[in-house]
């Protein structure tokens, strides 16, 4: 069932996979929390990363971390630490990395399917969700 999108105005808006940009923001933190864990096998990451690779994420601080982890994959576990330090060498020093490392992360298996409905759900040149009209 698709669910209803509020835009400016009164124009409502379906999306086809019935994720909002709540859902997605959700499901791509979920994502990078499972990166930065320890969990899964290194070729369980790889795929993730590899999964990710043409993918943009909606929010920019998400897609500036995940450049990092992906930067720094060959590692068997990531910490903050290490995380901090390489966003800061990028330029990114305010980066609040407890959402990343302090819930408990899905999964890789879970990561990958949360991947998959990301990928399925439409987006625009800017990697925000298409939205398409309910009128014809």
């Amino acid at each position: 069932m698709q669910r209803p999108l509020q835009t400016w105005g009164d124009d409502i808006r379906q999306s086809e996979t019935g994720l909002d940009g709540a859902d997605r923001l959700a499901l791509e933190l979920d994502v990078l929390r499972a990166l930065c864990s320890a969990s899964g096998t290194s070729e369980q990451r790889q795929a993730l990363n590899e999964s990710l690779a043409r993918y943009r994420f909606r929010e920019p601080e998400y897609q500036v971390v995940f450049e990092s982890v992906c930067a720094m994959s060959g590692r068997k576990e990531i910490s903050a630490a290490m995380l901090a330090v390489h966003l800061n060498n990028r330029g990114f020093p305010d980066v609040d990395l407890e959402k990343y490392f302090d819930a408990v992360p899905p999964s890789l298996e879970q990561a990958l399917a949360r991947v998959h409905e990301l990928r399925s759900a439409p987006q625009d040149d800017d990697g925000v969700a298409q939205k398409r009209s309910s009128r014809s």
